[in-house]
């Protein structure tokens, strides 16, 4: 329910800053939400969602700073399906945290399932690593990974593109609302 809420909100913030007429009479949607489920119910569903928007803000501030610190990596993990078959989804994300560590003590990664018609709903992991180079071989007896590194001195659009990349991949869906991994730094 917090996510309608959060639609009526942006519909209503798109309203008053931008002229974009509503797709719902926001004024009785509020209304009945309030008759429905009470005042409290909607001060909850706004907490909710600000500590959203708020966790999103972190996550791109903290890669932003990553990003802006030197060289850094942006790292695909996907796991064989061997690995995949004999192990937990607990034991994965440990595999993927000691890799992380072995490269850099800064870091951020999520945990997401693909979507295309090869490797359907197939966990792998998203990472930004500040580090000159990884060791692939790290990662050879568990899966494939894709490397491309991210220079400080790249265009503000590909920076905003690797941002966006791992923030969404993040907060989407299919993630199941897993947390993601950070560094301690």
């Amino acid at each position: 329910m917090h996510k309608y809420v959060s639609s009526l909100d942006f519909q209503l913030y798109n309203f008053q800053e931008n002229g974009v007429i509503p797709s719902v009479d926001l004024e009785s949607e509020y209304a009945d939400l309030n008759n429905t489920y009470g005042a409290k119910f909607l001060k909850e569903c706004n907490r909710i969602n600000q500590a959203a928007y708020k966790r999103i803000k972190r996550l791109k501030e903290r890669i932003t700073r990553y990003i802006g610190s030197g060289t850094s990596i942006f790292v695909t993990l996907t796991f064989n399906p061997e690995t995949l078959d004999h192990t937990s989804e607990e034991t994965r994300r440990k595999y993927v945290q000691r890799f992380l560590k072995a490269h850099s003590n800064m870091y951020v990664a999520n945990i997401d399932y693909g979507a295309d018609d090869r490797y359907t709903h197939r966990e792998h992991y998203h990472a930004l690593i500040v580090c000159e180079r990884i060791n692939k071989k790290l990662w050879d007896d568990f899966g494939f990974s894709f490397c491309e590194v991210v220079h400080r001195t790249n265009s503000e659009t590909k920076i905003a593109k690797y941002i966006s990349k791992l923030c969404n991949h993040a907060i989407k869906e299919s993630t199941k609302r897993a947390c993601y991994i950070y560094s301690r730094s």
